[in-house]
């Protein structure tokens, strides 16, 4: 009886397994080339990838470029392709410079007749890559002033816009905020903060019908994270340590520290086509999910890892440590002897 009772159960997890996966993933919202999409980070990355998917569907899409420059480029490079393709200059960083994106967004929405469907929170920035004790209290508030408020700054400017619509707001997370990694301090901190505060609004906002997702990736190769610029900022960072904290790390362990990085780097997947996907599902499907977690990595690893107690928690990110012959600062290892 008990083995029929979990066959039966199984069947049926099954089946509703079956069911969201190839028959309500699958069912899209009514008009998608009509469809009018803000998306934040457009030059390069997820942002520029998913851009381009969304003109191939002949959606409207305003892109925002954090400079003049870029926006010129995207513009000249974007010349002749299907949907239609508003490029201007926003950074999300300055609350001026959001402002009248807004107003160039709605003038623009009003020669059309349309309305905003949906915001994609795309940029960001990678923030500096060492332990807290290598970082200044300015390397934080870049990160924050970014990743957190300038998503926010974006939202609360476009909102009204997508309420009218019973559209889709959607943030780019990070499954960093499911594992603590070492050296990843400044970013986690900002992408956590973001994560606080989608995870408040998705209720705020619910009465009005406007969906709020998440949609966290794994580690992916972007012009975001290149070995280049990535031991460029962690080369400047460890040279304007002072003496005593250098010593205290120690060269071995800083070199190690920059071999890892580039191991996981070279290791990591550069076809963010998951990543695109999962914000095109977002804005598209007529029942998105709440949060997308992205990437092999993400799901078997990152994921999980954010279900265990903290004591757990601990335990396996030493045996990782082990695992992978990371070194400790040089001073402990000078106590010990």
């Amino acid at each position: 009886m008990l083995l029929l009772l979990f066959i039966l159960a199984v069947a049926v997890v099954l089946f509703l397994l079956f069911l969201r996966l190839f028959v309500i993933d699958k069912i899209r919202i009514d008009d998608i080339d009509k469809k009018a999409i803000l998306i934040t980070g457009s030059a390069g990355g997820f942002g520029r990838s998913f851009m381009l998917k969304c003109l191939e569907n002949n959606m409207t899409v305003f892109a925002a470029c954090r400079t003049k420059e870029s926006a010129d480029k995207l513009r000249n490079e974007c010349v002749g392709l299907q949907g239609r393709l508003d490029v201007f200059e926003m950074d999300i960083s300055s609350d001026e410079s959001v402002v009248a994106a807004k107003h160039h967004v709605t003038e623009q929405l009003n020669k059309l007749n349309k309305q905003l469907y949906a915001i994609v929170n795309n940029a960001g920035i990678q923030a500096e890559f060492l332990y807290d004790d290598f970082l200044a209290l300015d390397d934080y508030k870049e990160a924050i002033n970014v990743n957190t408020y300038g998503a926010i700054r974006v939202t609360k400017a476009f909102k009204n816009l997508v309420k009218k619509s019973k559209g889709r707001i959607v943030f780019c997370t990070s499954c960093i905020c499911r594992f603590p990694a070492p050296g990843m301090v400044a970013y986690s901190v900002s992408k956590w903060a973001l994560t606080g505060y989608l995870e408040v609004i998705r209720h705020e906002l619910r009465d009005y019908g406007v969906d709020v997702i998440s949609v966290e990736p794994g580690i992916y190769c972007t012009p975001l994270n290149t070995i280049e610029r990535t031991m460029k900022a962690m080369n400047a960072t460890w040279a304007r340590a002072s003496n005593e904290l250098r010593e205290e790390y120690g060269e071995y362990w800083f070199s190690k520290g920059k071999r890892f990085y580039i191991n996981v780097h070279d290791a990591s997947p550069s076809d963010v086509t998951p990543v695109i996907d999962a914000y095109f599902h977002a804005i598209t499907a007529k029942y998105p999910y709440k949060n997308y977690v992205v990437g092999w990595d993400a799901v078997l690893l990152f994921q999980p890892f954010s279900w265990l107690p903290a004591r757990l928690q601990e335990l396996v990110i030493q045996l990782l440590k082990w695992l992978t012959r990371a070194p400790k600062p040089a001073a402990v290892d000078r106590r010990r002897d």
